[in-house]
């Protein structure tokens, strides 16, 4: 769990045409507890009713809820790639230990990604990521 905040987004310098938006700690060292936080777009009410409900969601509030899993596990590991090289050296209760651990579990080698990074063709880990996403029982499920 991390901290979330629906916030007004132009109030925060942010696109108000996008529904949420994650910060990422700068440094690996940041404790994992608080590191990071979402921001949700006060006027994407679905979405902000769908993270807060606290019971049994609809269909499309857990797609919106899927939808952002998904892609808070691709934006974690891409930093985590961005800083693999660092993240091994990491306190275990940091940010940093966690997004390996996180990107260690979704991608089969990552120290081959990460060595790639630069050269990686964005879709070609976006599929890796969220496939590995799902299989360990993040974002959306297909039936």
């Amino acid at each position: 769990m991390f901290p979330t905040e629906v916030v007004d987004f132009e109030a925060f310098g942010l696109n108000p045409n996008v529904s949420w938006h994650a910060i990422l700690p700068p440094s690996p060292d940041a404790p994992a507890m608080g590191a990071l936080l979402l921001l949700l777009n006060e006027k994407d009410t679905r979405l902000v009713e769908a993270v807060q409900k606290e019971r049994k969601l609809t269909d499309e509030q857990q797609f919106l809820v899927d939808q952002i899993e998904e892609n808070l596990v691709l934006e974690i590991v891409r930093w985590a790639l961005a800083r693999w090289d660092e993240l091994a050296e990491t306190d275990g209760q940091s940010f940093g230990a966690s997004a390996r651990a996180l990107t260690r579990r979704v991608l089969p080698d990552p120290e081959i990604w990460a060595a790639d990074n630069q050269t990686v063709a964005s879709m070609d880990l976006r599929t890796a990521v969220v496939g590995g996403s799902r299989a360990i029982g993040f974002g959306r499920r297909i039936q």
